[in-house]
């Protein structure tokens, strides 16, 4: 999506021929920045992931919040969509638990219970295979039911 003056500008979901890597890139340096100034400037998306995992409390306090932002705007799509699961892909499902659970949290709250108990969040585990896998099952399926159909 382009701003007034034409510049690309980045979003949570991508338009069709859209690079969601654009986004991510955004958001990795939000969460790397958040900690850069304990951590110095050089620090890497897998450094605050893997100091998350030793219990450093400020990256674990960026991924729970980064994990609240998604749950935010999951809140609004789930009583639209009502998914049963949600798989929260790419980097962002390194950072594992933490991140879930601040999405969980935000559903718990925002979300009448009918509706948070009834989704399920998860990490992919498909990593940047996910996009080219779902459309070859969507081809395959396709392809299948043409084939049958003859």
């Amino acid at each position: 999506m382009d701003d007034e003056a034409g510049r690309r500008r980045p979003s949570l979901v991508a338009d069709r021929g859209g690079d969601r890597r654009d986004a991510w890139t955004l958001g990795a340096r939000a969460l790397t920045a958040a900690v850069a100034h304990t951590r110095g400037p050089e620090i890497t998306l897998a450094d605050v992931l893997e100091l998350a995992e030793c219990g450093d409390p400020g990256c674990l306090r960026v991924l729970v919040d980064a994990g609240r932002t998604v749950g935010r705007a999951l809140s609004g799509i789930c009583p639209v969509l009502d998914p049963k699961l949600v798989i929260i892909g790419g980097q962002l499902a390194a950072a594992g638990a933490p991140l879930l659970d601040g999405v969980r949290e935000i559903l718990a709250r925002r979300l009448p219970p009918a509706v948070s108990q009834g989704v399920t969040i998860v990490a992919g585990s498909l990593g940047d295979r996910a996009e080219v896998l779902g459309a070859v099952a969507l081809a395959t399926r396709g392809t299948s039911a043409h084939l049958l159909a003859r």
